[in-house]
């Protein structure tokens, strides 16, 4: 699976719980021209390593930005526990599953008046060999001793 199938994603996830164009989303080439009130998403890499010969370890930090058109606690407080319940234990992801291992949020900004929700995730994907070598076409048992 690739980081923009996760993105792509995640972002269909939260756009079950908040449509456009009531809400908009936006990646982080976005620094102007945005409308209020719309989702900031990204994913930032914690740890991707092989886990074997077979198998890789992905996990990211998925972060939403709530930008509001005017600043309410309450409702950035019910967005929380809108996203928390909608990430609990696992996401689905196309037809794949992604083990949700943390939760946390903050207020950033000058005045400390934006939500900032951080999911950490977790998923294993297997290691494609490629191989320029022909198949074996045939073999030859021996029995008996030498």
């Amino acid at each position: 699976m690739t980081l923009i199938e996760v993105k792509k994603g995640l972002n269909e996830a939260l756009q079950t719980l908040y449509q456009p164009p009531k809400y908009q989303f936006y990646g982080v080439d976005i620094v102007e021209g945005y409308q209020r009130p719309c989702f900031f998403t990204k994913l930032q890499s914690i740890q991707m390593r092989p886990e074997n010969y077979n198998t890789y370890f992905n996990q990211v930090a998925f972060y939403i930005t709530y930008m509001q058109k005017e600043v309410d606690e309450v409702d950035m407080m019910k967005k929380i526990e809108e996203i928390k319940e909608l990430f609990n234990l696992y996401i689905k992801v196309g037809k794949r599953t992604l083990d949700v291992t943390g939760f946390d949020y903050d207020f950033i900004g000058n005045d400390k008046n934006i939500l900032e929700i951080s999911i950490d995730l977790e998923w294993m994907d297997r290691i494609e060999h490629k191989t320029n070598q022909p198949l074996m076409a045939d073999f030859f048992i021996r029995e008996g001793e030498k």
